[in-house]
């Protein structure tokens, strides 16, 4: 009896060794992951990087790859920066711009954690004419920034909290001031 416990008990400690061996919690050897290499992970080049938005806690980027938009989003803790996912969309030219938006959880990653959302709306200028676009979602109304990466024009906007409840009217003007277009939420028609 004496030699079955025996082994019960070195498998026992020799177990709980190996369970110690992958917390990387408590390791202080673990150095934190920076934001490239967060990027990185999450299969973004810096490169295809058209914009980068990132504070203390969180942060997001705006790429293109491919020929899609895409938004990848990222949170720091305590072991570095970590990707929490990305949504993207494809650009068709049949329109003078695209329409994309994500809303994604800040902080924790559960809906009951009662967290602040982020949204973003974003999309690729097509129109040439196009010198200002507009975003409203709720009672706001916003101009977007625009964007140059690679000789091509994005536009963006970004808002705490979870715009995409509300109705979202996106409006491009020349830069004389003419209305060139304009999206309602999912309508997608246009304006002249």
């Amino acid at each position: 009896m004496g030699r079955p416990l025996f082994i019960l008990i070195c498998l026992l400690i020799l177990g709980g060794c190996a369970l110690d061996q992958g917390n990387t919690d408590s390791d202080p050897e673990r150095m934190p992951a920076t934001f490239q290499e967060a990027l990185l992970e999450a299969r973004i080049n810096k490169e295809n990087v058209i914009y980068e938005h990132r504070d203390k806690n969180a942060g997001y980027v705006l790429y293109k790859k491919d020929e899609e938009i895409g938004i990848s989003h990222f949170r720091n803790t305590d072991q570095g920066w970590s990707s929490t996912g990305s949504s993207s969309g494809s650009v068709t030219d049949d329109k003078p711009l695209s329409f994309i938006g994500s809303t994604w959880l800040l902080g924790q990653n559960a809906p009951e954690a009662n967290g602040t959302y982020q949204t973003v709306f974003y999309g690729e200028v097509l129109d040439h004419d196009i010198g200002k676009v507009n975003v409203s979602f709720g009672e706001a109304l916003e101009e977007a920034q625009i964007l140059t990466h690679r000789q091509k024009r994005y536009w963006l906007i970004s808002k705490k909290g979870d715009a995409s409840k509300n109705k979202v009217i996106v409006e491009a003007y020349s830069n004389s001031g003419k209305k060139i277009f304009i999206s309602e939420s999912d309508d997608n028609s246009s304006s002249d």
